[in-house]
């Protein structure tokens, strides 16, 4: 029997390299993650390293910088689907030979990760959808849509009845989950705490300090 390695340093930056070609306004944050920023938030497809590092699979993801946070987090994220439904798992020599094809079934599956300019509704369908399908624990999404509506300055009204929706999910959680993120009444209060749109620009660019993307383009999130 055959056994892999583990994707060398070399391979590593080859793929970094090929994906960082076909996601252009896309830079390199750390090896086998790419980032760019759409105002307050972040777009990553992490390159993540599965079966002991001898294959990957390409994830996208979201990361608020509206809160708080210690590290860069794969929020939202949603992986690179096969066939069957599955993961998909791309070892060095499929990446090398499928790779329009690989790059194909991914823009088919996350459009939203080959956009520069991303518009509001879109990222709010995209997270909608995501809380929808996802069988953990989706808060830290909840609260990334709703701030995002927040800074979209969409009605209040309407940021409200999201709120009330989204509590309603909480409410269906068990009572340990529940007891984790305060129940929804304290996950509403945090929320209200937040809706403030001079403190979350400070926040924003504290954020980007710390994670030293003060730098960075800004592709821009158009209100629509």
């Amino acid at each position: 029997m055959a056994f892999l390695k583990r994707l060398t340093a070399s391979e590593k930056k080859i793929i970094t390299s090929d994906w960082k070609s076909v996601l252009k306004n896309y830079q390199n944050y750390k090896t086998l993650h790419l980032i760019k920023r759409n105002g307050p938030i972040l777009i990553g497809v992490y390159l993540q390293p599965v079966y002991a590092g001898e294959h990957y699979v390409p994830v996208f993801h979201t990361h608020s910088l509206m809160t708080v946070a210690p590290t860069i987090g794969l929020s939202s994220l949603i992986c690179l689907k096969g066939k069957k439904g599955a993961n998909e798992s791309i070892s060095v020599l499929r990446h090398a030979s499928e790779f329009e094809k690989l790059v194909s079934a991914f823009k088919k599956q996350v459009p939203l990760a080959f956009v520069r300019e991303l518009y509001c509704q879109a990222l709010d369908q995209y997270y909608q959808h995501f809380i929808t399908i996802d069988k953990g624990y989706s808060i830290h999404v909840m609260t990334e849509n709703i701030l995002l509506l927040f800074w979209c300055q969409y009605d209040r009204q309407a940021i409200e009845q999201r709120i009330n929706k989204y509590k309603s999910i909480i409410q269906q959680w068990p009572d340990a989950a529940k007891i984790r993120f305060s129940s929804e009444q304290g996950w509403e209060k945090s929320i209200h705490s937040l809706m403030s749109l001079d403190r979350l620009q400070e926040t924003v660019q504290k954020e980007l300090l710390k994670f030293k993307l003060d730098q960075i383009e800004d592709n821009g999130l158009i209100i629509d």
